[in-house]
C-alpha cells in the first residue's frame, strides 16, 4: 500500500472520530437556513403568515409542526428537536422551564387569544342575545363541541364558560370532545355538531369568509381565565430578545443574523410592532410589550 493511501485512509479514520464524538448541536447551533417551529392548532394560520413574512426579510425558511399544546408539551419534554413553540397557553412554557428543558427567560408571551361560540343562523328565527340561551338552542338541536380542556387552553376556557353560566353539567350529554381547537370547529363545519366553542381568530368573520349560515358570539372575558398565549425558545442559553431588532429602522439583516441566532430572531420578529400590531386582524389581542421578558405574574392587555 502506498504511503499517500495509507495516509489518507490514516486521515479519514481520524475525521471520522471527532465526527462521531461531536456532541448534538442545540437550537442555537444548528443551520439558520430552516427554523423547525411547533404551534398550537389555533394560531397555525397566523403563524404561516408570518412566517413567511419573516423568510422574505431574511432567507431563513420555517419548518411547521401543528398539534393542541398538550401534545407538543410532551414531545418537548422527550426530546423534540424543536427551534421554537408556540402554546395556546402559559402553563406549558413555564414547566419547560421549570423541568430545565428550555431557561426561565426563554417563555415569553406573544399573543391573548379570545373565546368565540359559533352557531348556524339557519337553525334560529330569531337568534338569542344571551351566551346561556344560545349555547342552550344548540343543545336542544344536537351537540356541542369543545377542545380538550386537559390538552387545549381554548378548551378549558369553554369549561370556564359553561361553569360560570351553570351549563356545564347538562352538557355532559350533549358535548363532543376534540383534541384541538381546530378538530373542534372542523366538527362544527361538517355538520356533526350544532354548535362549538373555538378559537376567535378560526371563525368566519376574522377569516373574512363569507358565509351567512355560521354565526359568531363572541365570549365576554370575564367569563374565562385570561387565555395568554406563550411561546419557548427551545435552549438552556437565555435568549436575546432586547433590542428587538425589526423595530429598527431600516432592519439590517447581515447584523442581525450575526449578532443573534435564528430562534432569536424569529421571535423577536413575532414580538415586533409590526406584528403585534397585526395580530387583531387574525381574532388576537396583542401581548404587553413592557412586559414581553419577565416572570410568570404577567399584566395582560385588556380587552
Amino acid at each position: 500500500m502506498s504511503r499517500f493511501l495509507t495516509a489518507v485512509i490514516f486521515l479519514t479514520t481520524i475525521l471520522a472520530v471527532l465526527l462521531l464524538g461531536k456532541p448534538a448541536l442545540s437550537a442555537e447551533e444548528r443551520s439558520v437556513d430552516t427554523l423547525n417551529v411547533a404551534v398550537a392548532a389555533n394560531f397555525a394560520k397566523p403563524l404561516q403568515f408570518f412566517a413567511n413574512q419573516f423568510s422574505q426579510i431574511t432567507g431563513i425558511e420555517t419548518r411547521i409542526t401543528v398539534s393542541s399544546s398538550g401534545t407538543l408539551y410532551a414531545q418537548l419534554q422527550h426530546g423534540a428537536q424543536f427551534d421554537v413553540f408556540l402554546s395556546a397557553d402559559r402553563q406549558r412554557p413555564i414547566a419547560l422551564a421549570e423541568s430545565g428543558v428550555v431557561h426561565t427567560e426563554n417563555v415569553v408571551n406573544y399573543a391573548q387569544g379570545q373565546l368565540a361560540f359559533v352557531y348556524r343562523t339557519s337553525d334560529f328565527t330569531q337568534v338569542p342575545d344571551a351566551l346561556s340561551e344560545l349555547v342552550l338552542s344548540a343543545m336542544s338541536m344536537g351537540k356541542v363541541a369543545m377542545a380538550n380542556p386537559k390538552l387545549a387552553p381554548y378548551g378549558d376556557a369553554a369549561k370556564d364558560v359553561l361553569n360560570a353560566l351553570n351549563l356545564y353539567n347538562d352538557m355532559q350529554t350533549h358535548r363532543v370532545i376534540g383534541k384541538n381547537v381546530l378538530q373542534t370547529y372542523q366538527f362544527f363545519t361538517t355538520n356533526n355538531v350544532s354548535g362549538a366553542f373555538v378559537a376567535y381568530s378560526l371563525t368566519p368573520v376574522v377569516m373574512q369568509e363569507q358565509d351567512e349560515n355560521i354565526g359568531t358570539f363572541l365570549v365576554p372575558s370575564s367569563l374565562h381565565k385570561p387565555i395568554v398565549q406563550s411561546l419557548a425558545i427551545n435552549s438552556r442559553v437565555k435568549a436575546q430578545l432586547v433590542p428587538n431588532r425589526f423595530n429598527e429602522q431600516p432592519f439590517n439583516k447581515i447584523d442581525a443574523l450575526m449578532s443573534v441566532s435564528a430562534s432569536n430572531l424569529f421571535v423577536q420578529y413575532l414580538l415586533s410592532d409590526k406584528v403585534q400590531a397585526q395580530l387583531n386582524e387574525w381574532g388576537y389581542l396583542p401581548a404587553k410589550k413592557t412586559d414581553i421578558v419577565g416572570p410568570p405574574e404577567v399584566e395582560l392587555v385588556q380587552k
